[in-house]
């Protein structure tokens, strides 16, 4: 297998390789500044950058069980609490990623997709759901967490990003679903050609970008098309602004444009 790094600095017109890896894959990768980033891996856990990806080393993490390398999406919170998520379990670290702690509770769900934390309190998750249109969110720091529902008939959803309280978009099968005011309303955009919208980032109210069917589609308000950075089983994609971005490979032969 091998995992493969790309960054573009303007706005997804060109990409240019960071690294690539051998022995594992990457599943996910999040900064929260254009210098200091983390990735998920498989099965070698969690890495870490501090100058803007060029170079990446494993981060030492400590749990109270040995599954946190099963993690597969992460969020950062602030500068110091950090999330992930694997298909059966959600950890919180309070101390950028130094120790980890177990947050989720006999959750209404049959497996985890993807978290989002826009502060150290308010998050949201979402997966395989026992119902139709389900997601979940807490206001504690996952200390607690409420069902919420959205317009779509699938019990499966898996993108999602929140701006702030109110703007928030969501991932379902072949569309995004978007709010405008805290998820009393929604409004659905069609994402041409795709399966489940996996991946979803809105750095700004005006760009927006996802990954599904691993490739990545842009919208500027207008309509998602196709911005495919020339990769193929993309994984993960991260923007911290309109210009600078990254998209991260799974498995498979690698290209560069």
């Amino acid at each position: 297998t091998a995992g493969l790094f790309a960054k573009t600095t303007d706005g997804g017109i060109s990409w240019n390789v960071q690294i690539h890896s051998q022995g594992f894959n990457f599943y996910d990768i999040h900064f929260k500044d254009p210098l200091n980033g983390w990735a998920t891996t498989f099965p070698n856990g969690l890495y870490t950058t501090n100058d803007g990806g060029v170079t990446w080393s494993r981060a030492i993490v400590n749990t109270n069980d040995n599954s946190l390398g099963q993690f597969v999406r992460f969020t950062i919170a602030d500068n110091q609490t950090f999330y992930v998520v694997g298909d059966d379990a959600i950890y919180k670290s309070a101390d950028s990623g130094a120790t980890w702690q177990r947050v989720d509770k006999s959750l209404p769900f049959d497996m985890y997709k993807s978290i989002f934390f826009n502060s150290p309190d308010n998050g949201w998750i979402t997966g395989n759901a026992k119902n139709p249109g389900e997601i979940l969110s807490t206001e504690n720091g996952g200390n607690d967490w409420d069902v919420v529902q959205i317009p779509t008939s699938e019990t499966s959803t898996s993108g999602v990003y929140f701006l702030n309280s109110n703007q928030g978009w969501i991932g379902v099968w072949g569309a995004v679903l978007n709010t405008q005011d805290g998820g009393n309303t929604w409004n659905q955009t069609i994402v041409p050609n795709a399966t489940l919208v996996s991946g979803i980032v809105n750095p700004d109210p005006f760009n927006s970008w996802v990954k599904a069917s691993a490739k990545v589609y842009y919208s500027d308000g207008s309509g998602y098309t196709l911005q495919d950075p020339g990769y193929i089983n993309i994984s993960g994609i991260e923007f911290t602004d309109s210009q600078n971005g990254w998209a991260i490979t799974r498995i498979g032969r690698i290209f560069h444009t």
